[in-house]
């Protein structure tokens, strides 16, 4: 054990298995394994495929990242935890959770609970979930049923709201608009004469 001032229960062990154990009070606190595994309130972090960060706790689990140097407050910052059999991402701030890729915000979850994608705030009749199709996606949202069909809802002036498809090229019928009036369009079918 390396220890300083005398603290003979408190330190580094690097007695066995190659393991370097964190030890706080007599009792291990953390771990770094043979592995290259990190362990906090667990003797043996398992990650599978890979090596990684394991944080154990009876009760609840949680990485705690916070902009202020106390960090005491339980509303103190973004929380990624797991407690029983709850897993949860949780900001407490007034502030959205943002979801980037290459640099740039693609999703957010605003601090209503608001889900936007593709804009920063809300808009037109503020749904829950929220899509800005501009810029290079027109297509808004696409449902696909199967390997044969999907559905596209986008919302643009005289455009196709929504767009049927059979075999993910014919169309088989539209809903489209052209600004002053809204046109439901059908493929041929017997039923509908």
């Amino acid at each position: 054990i390396v220890n300083a001032g005398g603290d003979n229960d408190s330190g580094i062990d690097l007695a066995t298995n190659d393991n370097i154990k964190f030890n706080i009070a007599g009792s291990q606190k953390a771990i770094i394994d043979s592995s290259g595994n990190v362990g906090i309130g667990t003797s043996s972090p398992t990650i599978t495929n890979g090596r990684g960060l394991v944080i154990a706790d009876a009760t609840a689990a949680r990485l705690k990242l916070c902009d202020t140097t106390t960090g005491e407050g339980a509303s103190d910052g973004f929380q990624v935890g797991h407690s029983g059999s709850l897993a949860f991402i949780f900001n407490h701030e007034n502030e959205p959770i943002q979801f980037g890729t290459n640099n740039t915000e693609r999703m957010r979850i605003d601090q209503g609970g608001l889900v936007l994608i593709g804009a920063t705030s809300t808009f037109g009749n503020q749904g829950l979930l929220q899509v800005d199709a501009t810029g290079t996606n027109k297509n808004g949202v696409n449902f696909k049923s199967d390997s044969n069909s999907y559905a596209i809802v986008s919302c643009a002036p005289s455009q196709y709201h929504v767009y049927f498809t059979e075999n993910c090229s014919s169309a088989v019928g539209t809903i489209t608009s052209n600004g002053s009036s809204t046109s439901y369009n059908t493929s041929s079918d017997y039923r509908l004469k």
